[in-house]
């Protein structure tokens, strides 16, 4: 009778544990996600700005500054990326301890059932890429390597801007 009260509290406990570091992971999903939508933002109003200004060296300025703005955030979303997969191995062996014995064997005996909980989806291995931490980084580095090149192109005063006629 002790070892069964025993062995409930520990299950409640990890229970717990589980559901604490779940929350912790969707906390940090969502700060990353926030991130991005922060660099978008920056990215439109760096470019706007650079398109008002018009062909000028300022406007090459606005386009370095947003290069810099956009590295900044990309050190954060590593380092929310760092944060959000620190305890996903144990996230992990939780959720598999804490799966009910009756799932685990109906999901593996009734092909038509399938799994009853997917811990991580996972992409085609044809296309490795499609993960968000992939995705993320293309986004990112594509917004700064256009940053630069419209700053070296304003600098060179090329850039294929229509003049307001200022």
């Amino acid at each position: 009778m002790a070892a069964e009260n025993l062995e409930e509290e520990s299950l409640t406990g990890a229970g717990s544990l589980y559901r604490a570091l779940v929350a912790l992971w969707s906390h940090h999903e969502r700060m990353l996600w926030s991130r991005v939508q922060t660099l978008i933002a920056v990215q439109a109003a760096v470019i706007g700005g650079s398109y008002a200004i018009g062909n000028h060296q300022l406007a090459g300025l606005f386009m370095v500054a947003g290069a810099v703005l956009s590295l900044v955030v990309y050190e954060l979303v590593s380092k929310d990326l760092l944060d959000r997969d620190a305890n996903l191995a144990v996230i992990n062996e939780l959720g598999i301890a804490l799966l009910p014995r009756a799932i685990e064997e109906t999901s593996s005996t009734d092909p038509e059932c399938g799994p009853q909980i997917q811990m991580q989806a996972e992409p085609p291995a044809w296309r490795p890429f499609m993960r968000s931490r992939y995705l993320i980084r293309i986004v990112v580095w594509s917004f700064i390597t256009f940053d630069i090149t419209l700053a070296v192109l304003h600098f060179a005063e090329r850039v294929p801007v229509v003049s307001s006629g200022n």
